[in-house]
C-alpha cells in the first residue's frame, strides 16, 4: 500500500487554451517521474520529482513540476506504475491554485495540520466571492486534540478572496470534547469538523463529529457558528496558551444523538430542495469509508 504524505509544486504554468475545451479527452497528458528511496528512523519512504504537461490542440494548455514523498506500509517491492497512475489521477483535472498560510501546510515534522486532519469542510458566501475552509482538527501549533473531558482543541477557519485565491483572514473555533470514551481507554478517539455551511450574516453551520473505538455510531453536532466578533487570529503563528483570544461564538442547534437512530460518519452538508409547504431543507450525507460494516445515510430535514 502506498499513501501520499506529502505534495509541493515547485514550478506552475497555465496558457489558457484558445477555444473552449468541451471533453475531456482531447487533452494529451504526458508525465516523467523519477524515484528514490529515503529512509528515516521512524518509517520507511521514497521521494518523487515529477514533471507533468497536458496539450490541447497541439498546444500545451499546463505544466508543472512538483516534489513528492510517501509512506510505503509493506517491504515489498515499490511499484512505479501504482506512484504514476496516483499522480495523474490527481492532478489531470487540475485547473487552478489557492496561496495557503505557511501554518496550515503540511509538513514533515510536527508543524501544521496532523495527519488526516487537515482541509476537510468548505463553503461559499457573498454569492461566490467569498470561500470559507477548515482544518479538520488544530494544527500541530495550536495545541492539542480534543480529549474526552476537555474543551481546548482549536480549530482555524480561513476566509479567502476568490478574485485573488489569496487568505484574507482566519478565525478561530473551540471544538467540544470527544462525546464518548473509547474501548480500551487507550484507543483511538476523534472530534473534528468534517464540514460548514455559510448561512448569511457572518454565520454558518458547523459540523462537529465524534468518534471513539468501540462505538460504531458516530455524535454529531450542529451548531450556528457566527464570526462577526471573532477577531482574525492570521498573525498568531501558535495559539498555544495564548490568552484572550476572541472566538468564533456558537450555539447548539442539534445533537443527533437525541434522534434516536442509529447515525454514521456525516461528513457533509447543503441546502437541499425547497419543499412542498415552501420551506428550505437541510441535506446531511455520511461517509461508509469504504467499510462494509459502515451506513452510507442521507439525513434530510426541513428548515423553520
Amino acid at each position: 500500500m502506498i499513501e501520499q504524505t506529502e505534495l509541493i509544486i515547485t514550478e506552475w504554468h497555465y496558457h489558457p487554451p484558445a477555444t473552449p475545451i468541451e471533453r475531456e479527452e482531447n487533452i494529451i497528458s504526458f508525465t516523467s517521474l523519477d524515484v528514490m528511496k529515503k529512509r528515516a528512523t521512524t518509517k520507511k519512504g521514497i521521494a518523487c520529482r515529477f514533471s507533468c504537461r497536458f496539450d490541447f490542440e497541439n498546444k500545451t494548455i499546463l505544466e508543472y513540476v512538483g516534489e513528492d514523498s510517501y509512506v510505503i506500509d509493506f517491504e515489498d517491492m515499490i511499484d512505479k506504475n501504482e506512484l504514476l497512475n496516483m499522480i495523474r489521477n490527481s492532478f489531470s483535472k487540475f485547473k487552478d491554485k489557492f496561496e495557503l498560510p505557511p501554518k496550515v501546510r503540511k509538513k514533515q515534522i510536527e508543524s501544521g495540520p496532523r495527519r488526516n486532519g487537515g482541509f476537510e469542510g468548505l463553503t461559499f458566501a457573498d454569492n461566490y466571492k467569498t470561500l470559507f475552509v477548515n482544518v479538520e482538527e488544530p494544527i500541530y501549533d495550536d495545541g492539542s486534540r480534543a480529549g474526552l473531558n476537555d474543551s481546548s482543541g482549536i480549530i482555524r477557519i480561513l476566509k479567502f478572496d476568490m478574485a485573488t485565491k489569496k487568505p484574507v483572514a482566519q478565525y478561530a473555533y473551540v471544538i467540544d470534547p470527544v462525546a464518548h470514551a473509547p474501548v480500551p481507554s487507550n484507543a483511538f478517539e476523534i472530534n473534528g469538523i468534517p464540514d460548514i455551511l455559510y448561512v448569511g450574516d457572518n454565520k454558518m453551520l458547523v459540523i462537529e463529529r465524534s468518534f471513539s473505538t468501540g462505538r460504531m455510531a458516530c455524535t454529531i453536532k450542529v451548531f450556528l457558528a457566527d464570526i462577526s466578533s471573532a477577531e482574525n487570529i492570521a498573525d498568531m503563528p501558535s495559539l498555544k496558551n495564548k490568552k484572550g483570544i476572541k472566538f468564533i461564538s456558537k450555539k447548539l442547534l442539534l445533537n443527533m444523538d437525541d434522534l434516536g437512530i442509529y447515525i454514521d460518519n456525516i461528513e457533509g452538508v447543503t441546502f437541499g430542495p425547497s419543499l412542498q409547504n415552501g420551506k428550505k431543507s437541510l441535506l446531511f450525507v455520511a461517509d461508509n469509508n469504504f467499510n462494509p460494516l459502515e451506513k452510507t445515510q442521507f439525513l434530510l430535514f426541513e428548515v423553520d
